[in-house]
């Protein structure tokens, strides 16, 4: 048993078939080995020979490898790294100890509920869940609004330079990119 892969009369691939191992091709057809793996995305038949019926920027955009692609990728990869940073967290010191404060969507929204709750006169302090840095151990500690009104702004500004690395800097680069290879020198660091 062989395979014969069926060629239309300007060469291109129509289909292929099992045949004897008797079978003679025609001249529209190649015969190989039954586990032959015809690794072309558009064969097509010339001089005899089965070669690639695609150029390879025709290639490079049936694999999503263009340069508008590999922008596509490389800006979803940066806005992933920037949301990372923003909830990862940010270091923040109250009375002389260096602490960690998260920033995920719960912590947003506690930050602004509690910046409600302050405004509005119906707490004077909160105890706050944060990670000291130095003893690396979770704690509660109480804040009270002058520190809670500083620290709302170390959470704008956290979240802010996070945004602007990502729009006002990373982005830029990446749509002026010319080719491929500078697009993934691109890097959140």
């Amino acid at each position: 048993m062989k395979k014969v892969l069926i060629f239309d009369i300007n060469g291109n691939y129509v289909e292929d078939k099992i045949v004897d191992d008797e079978y003679i091709p025609q001249k529209n057809e190649f015969a190989c080995s039954i586990n032959t793996v015809i690794a072309f995305y558009k064969p097509k038949l010339v001089n005899g020979q089965v070669v690639e019926g695609l150029t390879q920027a025709e290639i490079d955009k049936l694999k999503g490898n263009t340069l508008e692609d590999a922008k596509a990728r490389k800006l979803k990869e940066l806005n992933d790294a920037c949301n990372k940073a923003i909830i990862d967290g940010f270091d923040y010191t109250i009375n002389g100890v260096l602490y960690r404060f998260s920033c995920s969507l719960e912590a947003q929204a506690n930050f602004q509920g509690t910046d409600t709750l302050f405004k509005d006169g119906l707490i004077t302090s909160i105890s706050w869940t944060v990670t000291n840095k130095v003893t690396g151990k979770i704690e509660r500690i109480a804040i009270d609004k002058t520190t809670f009104t500083n620290l709302r702004l170390a959470v704008f500004n956290h979240i802010n330079t996070q945004i602007s690395k990502l729009r006002d800097t990373l982005q830029p680069k990446v749509e002026q990119a010319t080719t491929i290879a500078e697009v993934e020198a691109v890097v959140w660091s």
